[in-house]
């Protein structure tokens, strides 16, 4: 017998336009922004060794796609983040080359890079390690590699100076861990210091070093120190031995590409390249690493590491960062007038736990400006500096990330004039927004002689405003623009981003976007509704909840207020949740099983909350529900999930968002103080008799009798029927699951969930939402034509109904006293689901993810995800009073079915 326990099984999750907003042509927002994580092939580690190891032809997105993003750490064959303390992530390499199979089908394991062409990056010392696309190390988990949109880095093409006859794209790793387990100085092993190794100054004599000479006997430390053989002291008695596993994780996000992608290219500029010159052409000559030895660390407190770099081809700069060792103080980037283009500073962590280790660098800041302010001129000699700390260290690395698009002067592009020319007109129209440029008339430029122009606009929004929140638990401010692009090509991709502004008042024009100015090309049937500002960034921020405690076999309820959560009028573009325990590792469902998770927004007057005790949480507090029915029960939350909760996306398409900090209408002002509260529930599993039983909540599972229900008012408020089976009211905060016999390890797990919520400051480029939550088990009726709701959240499917056919259909029609533009949609569920689908013809069917593994996020048998629907804006329209079917399609197994 199969029961669907408590909130909600299938409240269809729907997101609504308010019926006012009429679309545009706005970017085509079908080319959704994938994101997938892989893990490499295992590599081992043990305890002193230096692990470097090259990972041929690693799993990566295929096709012709734009790169948005590149993140990745270390985790051990549980697939659990290892912390640095442990295993030193000193560097990971990720390089792109193309195969010629044949060749390679010759080579041995002597000559593993036989038959493949590199494909390096766009810089200088490309024989030299800096030859990668992306690549980080100690730094990897706070560090953001994310690139602003619409820019991205162009795969899955065959560049043209690559032989023809190299044909395969495939990526790869070089990637170097340190385990320090056991070790008798970590800092020494992690800063490779040659005096902590197995190694001798002799050994260096007959060496070359990276600029091809041979190497000095007083080479102190660095790579050369850290290779495949070498071994740290461990400790005197140190006999832990123990290999580990371990794999580096690494998640990609892409698009498809396509003439609304902008191609961006990337220099790494190395703090020890000794420039010299050849008459006029710069000779480049970078060294990689360098060190603070013991005769220049008395000068000063902090040590300055600085070179001038020639820039041969410039661009505009979109992004820029830094990879570093640990002792870094900053990190500059200037021009040779002393303007600073980017300036970044370290994250060191504070704890413990992966991601925040003490006195070791996790992460590094960024730099993206508005697009278009800052230019790098061709040929423009740029200076890289980094400040240490002034201490004895060896091995550091200071690179200089830079992400541009390459420049023509706006001569070069306007010179086609033969050809259609778009010119664009400022409307003087009163009622049009002053930043809104229309075209005379409606053009699809896709040929590469085609350029699109437009006059300078004096009116800009202003990007000033900033967003506070409270705390600061692991917050990153991820600056990202929107996803919305403007439908608009100039110029080959290849070779043409911006119109120069020194021209004829021109501004800059990447080839798909107007930098700072969003252009929409409409048909003379088309009205404008809103336009989206493209430099509002995307932050986001990662909290963790107040602690709470599972114990086995116990259900856990709890009602935490006053949640941590950005703060300010902001628009909500993603939230996602997972439980953790107190060292932050993912907790497996099939021994914390997350029923569910519901935020909840309210209003507080501070002087009435003052007055209320434990028995009265909410005295002083007003609710702002969601906009759908039933907001008697539980289906009134704003984002909520479940055992669903790792795989299930509950993000936004650009530029529609869920509008807060603001005071509704409908709330009385006496209550002014915006909050935010969770409702958590978990059941622990670990040692019960039955934990399929436990997590649907059935009562001849738990301490609970029959007669218990006879007293009790059910969420439809009549009394309960004594032959209740299941579902929430047999799991309430005192409820116990059956242990099995013998058990007697009762020991406590604190816990915490996780959150991640990523926000845009709210400008009038966004637009905001409705949120309906319709359940499969609203038993609709009416009095006269008025509908009445009656959610009664959960269902069980008993022995009755369980030998009719493989599968359990159960359906609703529910009335839209108010429709829209639908722009999302996913399912809550639980296990035994097959799919949902949302009828008018149908404009939602989702189905399920299952786990087949043990590891978090793959637990097999439970439903770990839920697919989402994302229309394209203005193609599904519900029509207010429209009549909507909700229906769930469960498996049956015999007589019993998971639910």
């Amino acid at each position: 017998m199969k029961f669907i326990p408590e909130m909600l099984l299938l409240a269809l999750t729907i997101i609504l336009l308010q019926l006012n907003i009429i679309f545009a042509q706005q970017y085509e927002n079908s080319n959704h922004i994938k994101t997938a994580t892989f893990y490499s092939e295992q590599f081992v580690l043990e305890p002193g060794k230096v692990t470097v190891t090259d990972l041929f032809d690693i799993e990566f997105p295929r096709g012709h796609i734009g790169i948005k993003n590149f993140q990745a750490e270390l985790v051990d064959e549980h697939r659990n983040s290892l912390p640095l303390y442990e295993a030193y992530l000193h560097h990971y390499f990720v390089l792109r080359y193309f195969e010629n199979v044949t060749m390679s089908r010759q080579a041995n394991q002597s000559q593993p890079i036989y038959g493949k062409y590199f494909r390096r990056n766009d810089g200088v010392c490309q024989g030299s390690v800096n030859s990668y696309s992306w690549g980080l190390g100690v730094d990897a988990r706070k560090t953001s590699l994310e690139l602003p949109d619409p820019f991205r880095i162009e795969v899955g093409t065959h560049p043209e100076n690559v032989p023809k006859e190299y044909n395969e794209e495939k990526w790869l790793f070089n990637i170097m861990v340190i385990d320090t387990r056991g070790t008798e100085d970590k800092k020494g092993c992690t800063e490779c210091r040659c005096d902590h190794y197995n190694v001798k100054s002799e050994d260096f004599i007959s060496k070359t070093g990276i600029d091809g000479k041979l190497m000095s006997s007083d080479y102190k430390g660095g790579i050369f120190c850290c290779e495949k053989t070498s071994q740290c002291k461990l400790q005197k008695g140190y006999n832990n031995r123990q290999e580990r596993k371990a794999s580096l994780k690494y998640t990609v996000t892409w698009v498809d590409w396509d003439q609304y992608q902008v191609p961006i290219k990337f220099y790494i500029l190395d703090v020890t390249d000794q420039v010299t010159y050849n008459g006029s052409e710069p000779i480049h000559n970078c060294m990689v690493e360098y060190s603070i030895t013991p005769q220049n660390t008395d000068i000063g407190h902090y040590h300055i590491k600085r070179t001038k770099i020639p820039m041969k081809k410039g661009g505009n700069l979109i992004y820029s960062t830094a990879h570093v060792h640990p002792g870094i103080v900053n990190a500059t980037l200037y021009v040779e007038n002393g303007k600073v283009l980017c300036a970044v500073k370290p994250t060191y962590g504070t704890g413990e736990e992966p991601g925040n280790e003490k006195g070791y660098v996790v992460g590094m800041s960024g730099c993206y400006p508005k697009p278009g302010s800052i230019k790098i001129q061709d040929g423009e000699i740029l200076t890289v500096e980094f400040i240490h700390e002034n201490k004895y260290n060896t091995g550091l690395m200071g690179h200089f990330y830079v992400r541009i698009t390459i420049v023509v002067r706006a001569e070069s592009v306007i010179k086609p004039v033969s050809r259609r020319l778009v010119q664009f007109e400022e409307e003087e129209d009163e009622h049009v927004e002053p930043n809104i440029v229309y075209a005379r008339k409606n053009v699809h430029p896709l040929n590469d002689e085609n350029v699109i122009l437009a006059r300078e606009k004096k009116y800009l929004p202003s990007h000033s405003r900033s967003t506070s929140f409270k705390g600061t638990s692991q917050q990153e401010h991820i600056a990202q623009s929107s996803s919305i692009q403007n439908e608009v090509h100039s110029h080959s991709l290849s070779d043409v981003d911006f119109l120069n502004d020194e021209e004829e008042n021109m501004k800059f024009i990447p080839e798909v976007l107007l930098l700072s100015l969003t252009i929409i090309l409409l048909q003379s049937s088309i009205i404008f509704a809103r336009q989206y500002e493209n430099s509002n960034h995307i932050k986001t921020a990662t909290f963790y909840s107040e602690q709470f405690v599972l114990e086995p076999g116990n259900v856990t309820i709890t009602d935490l207020f006053d949640i941590e959560f950005p703060r300010g009028h902001i628009g909500i573009k993603n939230f996602q949740a997972e439980l953790v325990d107190e060292r932050r590792n993912s907790l497996p469902l099939y021994e914390a099983y997350l029923h569910h998770y519901f935020v909840l927004r309210y209003f507080e007057n501070v002087t009435m909350s003052r007055q209320a005790n434990q028995s009265q949480p909410i005295y002083g507090k007003y609710f702002r529900r969601n906009d759908g029915v039933c907001q008697g029960s539980v289906n009134s939350y704003s984002w909520g999930l479940g055992v669903d909760a790792r795989k299930t996306s509950l993000e936004l398409p650009d530029p529609f968002r869920i509008e807060v900090g603001t005071h509704p209408e409908n709330v009385p002002k006496e209550y002014n103080e915006e909050k935010w509260l969770f409702n958590i529930m978990v059941i622990d599993t670990r040692g019960t008799e039955d934990k399929k039983g436990c997590t649907e909540c059935r009562c001849d599972h738990y301490n609970v009798k029959s007669e218990d229900f006879v007293s009790k008012t059910g969420i439809d408020g009549k009394p309960m029927s004594g032959d209740y089976k299941g579902g929430i009211f047999c799991c309430e905060k005192t409820s116990q699951c059956k242990l099995q016999k013998g058990y007697n390890n009762r020991q406590e797990r604190k816990v915490f969930l996780k959150y991640t919520v990523t926000w845009v400051d709210w400008d009038q480029y966004q637009v905001p939402i409705k949120f309906y939550i319709l359940d499969v088990t609203d038993q609709v009726t009416y009095n006269g034509s008025e509908p009445i709701h009656n959610c009664m959240v959960e269902y069980s499917i008993t022995p009755q109904n369980t030998d009719i056919g493989h599968y359990h259909n159960k359906r609703t029609k529910i009335p839209m006293k108010k429709g829209g533009n639908l722009i999302y949609s996913t399912a809550h569920v639980h296990p035994g689901i097959v799919n949902a689908t949302l009828y008018g013809e149908v404009l939602c069917a989702v189905q399920p993810t299952y786990g087949t593994g043990e590891e978090p996020g793959n637990e097999k048998g439970y439903v770990v995800g839920m697919s989402g629907c994302y229309p394209k804006p203005g193609s599904i329209k519900i029509q207010d009073g429209e009549i909507l079917t909700v229906k769930t399609h469960i498996q049956l197994f015999s007589c019993e079915v998971d639910i």
